[in-house]
Parts: C-alpha cells; structure tokens; sequence
C-alpha cells in the first residue's frame, strides 16, 4: 500500500479506543456549554449516573466515530503528504523541515480535515444535547438537520472550529516534530 494509505489507515484505527473515552468527555462538555447538568464535569457525569442514565454518556457515540475515524485519518495524511511535497519541493530531506514550517503545515492539514467533517461534527454536537436528536440514528439526524436547515445547517459554528482546530494542529505537529528530533 502507498504512505499516504498506512498513515490513512493507521490514523483511523487508533481512533477506535479513543473514542470509547473521548464520547462520554464531550457528552459532558457539551451539556455543560448548554447548560444541561451541574456546575461543573463531576456534577454533570454524577447526575446522569445517578439518574440511571450512564447510556447518556455515549450518546453521540457513533456520530463522534463517524466524526474522529475521517478527521483524524485526513489531518494525518494531509500532514504527511504535504510535509513530504514540501521537502521534494525544497529539496530536503523530510525529516529536516523547519520547524516552523511543519507548524504551518500542521495548522493546514488540521483546519482543511476539519472543514471535511465538520457537517459530522454538527450532526455528533446535536446528538450529544438535543434530546430528539439523541435519540435518532445518524443517517436519521442528518436527513432531520438537512429538512429544517437545509446544507448551510451542517456547517453551523463552522469559522470557530476550523479555527480551534487549526490551532491545535499546529501545535500538536510542532511539538510533535520537536520531541522527535530531540529524542534523536
């Protein structure tokens, strides 16, 4: 298989675990920012516990997998590939790039597979605090938010992620390329 395959593949399937601890994390996050659930994370994970509903903590589950598998299979084969031109391109060794430029590189790679799968991320964010959402399927949930709001429904909040994100993938590649060069 080419690079950009094993590093599309092996992005996706160490998705799979984290995701078993990521859903309940953003479930209560998410309650939190609507004001669904307690004063703070412990308050909002004991209510729903002690109400019976521990299910509630994975509610979302497979719209944030279906989420997490694409997002972070693109950002890393984005980053790869792109890294990997630029070195071609300049001539370069790709384990030598600036460092600067692999944050950079990082920050693109990042924010265009957030773009990708941000109608995904909609879809998960409505399943994890919209009551009738959360208890509909996500093909379901998708063919609900596409009647009432139509394709500019599934790019809600859109600037704001794209943004965060990008962010954290330039930090996430720099310090990513700093502790590999340092541990040698």
């Amino acid at each position: 298989p080419s690079t950009t395959a094993v590093y599309f593949l092996a992005s996706a399937l160490a998705s799979l675990p984290s995701v078993l601890v990521k859903t309940p994390a953003e479930v209560v996050k998410q309650r939190l920012q609507v004001g669904q659930g307690g004063a703070n994370s412990i308050e909002a994970a004991r209510a729903l516990i002690q109400q019976g509903r521990v299910m509630t903590l994975f509610s979302g589950y497979q719209a944030q997998l279906l989420r997490e598998l694409p997002f972070n299979a693109l950002q890393v084969s984005f980053y790869e590939r792109f890294r990997q031109d630029l070195a071609v391109l300049e001539g370069l060794d790709n384990d030598i790039l600036p460092l600067w430029q692999t944050a950079l590189i990082g920050f693109t790679a990042a924010g265009l597979a957030s773009v990708l799968t941000h109608p995904l991320d909609t879809v998960k964010t409505l399943q994890m605090v919209d009551s009738e959402y959360g208890k509909m399927t996500v093909g379901s949930s998708i063919v609900k938010l596409y009647r009432e709001e139509g394709a500019a429904g599934f790019f809600r909040g859109a600037a704001a992620r794209v943004m965060l994100v990008s962010a954290a993938g330039l930090i996430f590649f720099w310090a990513n390329e700093s502790v590999k060069r340092i541990l040698g």
